[in-house]
């Protein structure tokens, strides 16, 4: 559980992992069907635009009485009113907020992409399954989702004595909205950053705040090889809890970066060694191959970027095809990358 509210996700800075596409396979859990769930999901960008303007009082109120946690994010983290310095003067800058035609405009783009929460409702209710079959014990979070005006893609926070996971669809809408327009000059709205902003993502994002939960932040001055292996480790949960998810939504890529992968795994591994990579821990070299980036430097001009990544997921599928008994706990933790990846004898294919 989360004992302080975390932004898992700011538009200003993502965080991506890498991976190739190949052939997906769904595991069969005995009794999978049978795990009870019990969770919701709420659309609170319809609870702000079905606020009565005229009695804030008591609109309000009704909102911040069901969901105390989560409001008091939203006004206070996501679409803020801080400036607001009085009760009266809150009213008013909620009021503000949802006159703002802008946001108006991009609620009523959200309401035709996700008339209802049936795009993902059938995903998530089988990832939860996995995930609770994974990790014994847990229970799945209620879901909301909002509108943050291009500002928040998804967060964790504590919500009583679970969790819940938000998710701003307004960042959910590709591929049929055109997210270039909104700032051309702004990197986070690349060709390279699209993929991760497909509706497709959500139910992925939703286990990925909690995987992340579970595995903590990357700490500073880490060598390259455990930027590798952390997200590695996440592709590999993600691919067991969604196997139906296609890796390149998994790990938000186009399909012709993922082929770029595929096709060069020998030589992306032949890199790393030949230029002694894996045990830097430099700042620079972390961004150049572990971070989005529209390539990955030094390697072809058509590579991808975060292609050590890619390497890193394939250390970990061949560290657990040689230790099938080890439990998603055990490889999250599981901390020495050295040891890690001699365990794995991991090898690239031969072509």
């Amino acid at each position: 559980m989360r004992n302080t509210f975390i932004l898992c996700l700011l538009i200003t800075s993502l965080v991506f992992i890498s991976s190739c596409k190949e052939e997906k396979t769904v595991p069969q859990i005995p009794g999978l069907s049978e795990i009870p769930l019990d969770y919701e999901i709420y659309r609170f960008e319809d609870k702000l635009y079905a606020l009565d303007t005229m009695d804030m009082l008591n609109s309000i109120g009704e909102i911040e009485r069901v969901h105390p946690a989560f409001s008091q994010i939203f006004f206070t983290q996501v679409l803020p009113t801080q400036n607001a310095d009085s009760q009266f003067g809150f009213y008013n800058e909620v009021k503000r907020i949802i006159d703002y035609d802008p946001l108006k405009k991009i609620y009523d783009t959200i309401q035709r992409v996700f008339p209802d929460e049936a795009f993902f409702k059938n995903d998530l209710d089988d990832a939860f399954r996995r995930y609770k079959h994974y990790f014994p014990g847990e229970q799945e979070p209620n879901v909301y989702t909002f509108v943050s005006n291009f500002r928040f893609q998804s967060f964790i926070f504590q919500e009583n004595n679970r969790d819940g996971v938000a998710l701003g669809l307004d960042l959910f809408l590709a591929p049929g909205f055109n997210y270039r327009r909104i700032d051309p000059t702004n990197p986070v709205f690349s060709d390279y950053t699209i993929p991760s902003y497909m509706k497709e993502q959500i139910p992925k994002r939703v286990i990925e705040q909690l995987l992340e939960d579970k595995m903590g932040q990357l700490k500073p001055g880490i060598k390259l090889i455990d930027h590798m292996l952390y997200f590695g480790k996440k592709t590999y949960m993600l691919n067991q809890i969604l196997p139906r998810t296609d890796m390149a939504i998994l790990n938000e890529y186009k399909e012709s970066a993922m082929a770029w992968c595929e096709d060069n795994e020998k030589e992306i591994w032949a890199f790393l060694l030949e230029k002694e990579l894996l045990y830097k821990s430099d700042n620079s070299t972390i961004s150049w191959y572990a971070r989005p980036a529209p390539t990955s430097r030094n390697m072809p001009a058509d590579s991808p970027g975060r292609a050590a990544n890619y390497i890193g997921y394939k250390i970990v599928k061949a560290y657990m095809e040689r230790f099938p008994e080890t439990s998603l706990t055990d490889l999250i933790n599981m901390g020495n990358g050295t040891e890690f990846l001699k365990n794995s004898k991991y090898k690239p294919p031969r072509k």
